[in-house]
């Protein structure tokens, strides 16, 4: 007879982080840094002596949170076309750069050698 299966609550940074499909370095980041204008801010966390866990419960209600905050395009949700019409662009025209290391007396790196 098999053991039935137990399903974990509280999981590591690793296990949250495939969990929610980021990275540990963003999970850890956010515990180092709190919330930073600009940027999602990450589940919330517990300790637990020296351990850091996530509630399962805490992962799938932020991601339904970020879910809520995203808006959606048009009235029937229907979403950008983000395909570059080539046509519709302005012409770019590259000015000449002077190099930074020009062979004159001038430029502090010059070491005798001549222009061709």
């Amino acid at each position: 007879m098999s053991q039935p299966e137990i399903i974990k609550r509280a999981l590591s940074d690793r296990e949250a982080a495939v969990y929610i499909g980021m990275s540990v370095a963003f999970l850890r980041q956010d515990r180092l840094n709190g919330h930073r204008e600009g940027r999602t801010p990450g589940p919330r966390w517990i300790k637990i002596g020296r351990s850091v866990r996530y509630l399962r419960e805490d992962l799938d209600a932020w991601l339904e949170q970020l879910k809520k905050r995203a808006v959606p395009v048009g009235a029937d949700n229907t979403h950008l076309d983000l395909t570059i019409n080539s046509n519709a662009l302005p012409e770019k025209k590259m000015a000449k750069r002077k190099s930074s290391k020009s062979l004159d007396s001038s430029n502090p790196r010059f070491l005798g050698k001549t222009k061709d």
